[in-house]
């Protein structure tokens, strides 16, 4: 089964947020499951972002696949981040969705759901 989680999380960052979706990602992972995370960069190119990121953290998978939107405000990134994921998400039946994100889960739930 393929996840995939919908995190309001900036990267790089030291926010306890970003953290906490790391490691659930990471669990994820372990437990066999493909993950997905989309999540919003504050730094325009991320050549070595993920693996920075990863490095930093500590994060022992490399199955985790990271997908980001550039954005260098945080007003509207949640609804840029669901207008990106939607398209992926709208052709890709049974996978699991996971979102901290409400704006995301709400649409979500709302167009991909009840049609």
């Amino acid at each position: 089964m393929k996840i995939f989680y919908i995190s309001p999380s900036s990267m790089p960052s030291k926010s306890a947020n970003l953290v906490h979706v790391l490691n659930q990602v990471e669990g994820f992972s372990q437990n066999g499951y493909q993950i997905e995370v989309f999540f919003r960069r504050n730094i325009l190119f991320q050549k070595n972002l993920i693996k920075n990121t990863i490095n930093q953290y500590g994060i022992k998978s490399k199955d985790i696949k990271f997908s980001s939107i550039f954005s260098p405000f945080n007003l509207g990134v949640s609804f840029l981040i669901t207008l990106r994921t939607f398209p992926i998400l709208f052709f890709k039946r049974k996978n699991l969705i996971i979102s901290r994100n409400l704006y995301a889960a709400y649409f979500l739930e709302c167009c991909l759901i009840k049609r």
